[in-house]
């Protein structure tokens, strides 16, 4: 797609090119978007593509959760690659999960792609791996359709405003998404609140669900510092594991483990973007009495799992 295109006008021809994918959130029937860069339903519901090229399609009021700060803070711990195992792993399945799938465009989407550095990072290595691969003949082919939503407004202007790619980004509630049925090869759920009877909805048939859990050690050294090795120190991810297993059948299980080194710089965005400061002692946070670690342990389980029959 011309890069030298705004960003708005580039979306608006995604969307025209994936016109079967958008369903109108209010009334479910399918959207069109407009010369206008409106996109509308036969019902006339209308909704504004912005000018950082995302679409809100939240139909209610929504407290957020998490602050402007800690999408922030997240988004740089990203960029310092923290994730990037990670990242590898998952670019991995996905990858494995195309081959499968044949000649057909690959559609991807990551569900609460909160400030969305994890579906940029594996857009811009999908794609640069096909442009690679391509022989002369099939350059400009089209592999991929990216999409990325959260209910957080924030998280999702921070996201179009910096992945730098052609990425659908909508504002949009995960118990009810703005998708036709079957519209999805691969649906990524990352560190995040899973749904998994609208996931199964809008996955197709032979897709796919990769999920992230947080793993016993994940953050290990955060803890010790928040919660004076006292409570909530000690992590299972047992009870999602199970759900998991329950909703779905699961075709593989792999375990990502290592530490990361961490300056002195980035500590303070990486104590900010995580939720485990809620309800740790405010005056310690204030104060800083602890020595800040030189290593912080990444440990995640990520699993994979088709429909069950």
């Amino acid at each position: 797609m011309n890069q030298m295109l705004k960003k708005k006008d580039r979306i608006s021809k995604l969307i025209m090119e994936n016109k079967g994918i958008l369903k109108c959130p209010l009334c479910g029937k399918q959207m069109q978007i407009q010369a206008s860069s409106s996109l509308t339903c036969k019902s006339k519901h209308c909704f504004d593509l912005s000018k950082k090229g995302y679409l809100n399609l939240l139909t209610s009021h929504y407290d957020a959760v998490y602050s402007k700060d800690l999408f922030e803070a997240r988004h740089q711990v990203c960029r310092a690659g923290f994730f990037d195992p990670l990242m590898d792993v998952l670019e991995e399945i996905i990858k494995k999960h195309q081959h499968k799938v044949g000649d057909r465009k690959l559609a991807v989407f990551d569900a609460g792609c909160g400030e969305g550095s994890h579906l940029s990072s594996l857009t811009r290595r999908l794609v640069a791996a096909d442009e690679g691969k391509s022989t002369e003949k099939e350059t400009g082919k089209k592999e991929y359709f990216f999409a990325g939503a959260d209910i957080s407004k924030e998280s999702i202007h921070i996201a179009a405003g910096s992945d730098g790619g052609d990425i659908l980004w909508c504002v949009a509630d995960l118990a009810k998404l703005p998708f036709h049925n079957g519209s999805f090869d691969v649906i990524l759920n990352i560190l995040s609140p899973a749904n998994y009877l609208e996931f199964t909805r809008v996955l197709r048939n032979d897709g796919i669900i990769v999920k992230v859990f947080p793993d016993s050690r994940y953050l290990m050294e955060l803890r010790n510092i928040l919660y004076h090795g006292k409570e909530n120190i000690s992590y299972s991810n047992d009870r999602m594991v199970d759900y998991f297993a329950q909703k779905l059948t699961v075709t593989d299980t792999r375990k990502i483990t290592y530490s990361f080194e961490i300056s002195r710089e980035l500590f303070p965005q990486l104590m900010k973007m995580t939720p485990l400061t809620w309800g740790a002692d405010e005056a310690r946070l204030e104060v800083r009495d602890f020595e800040m670690p030189t290593h912080i342990t990444v440990d995640l389980t990520v699993m994979t799992g088709i429909m069950k029959e």
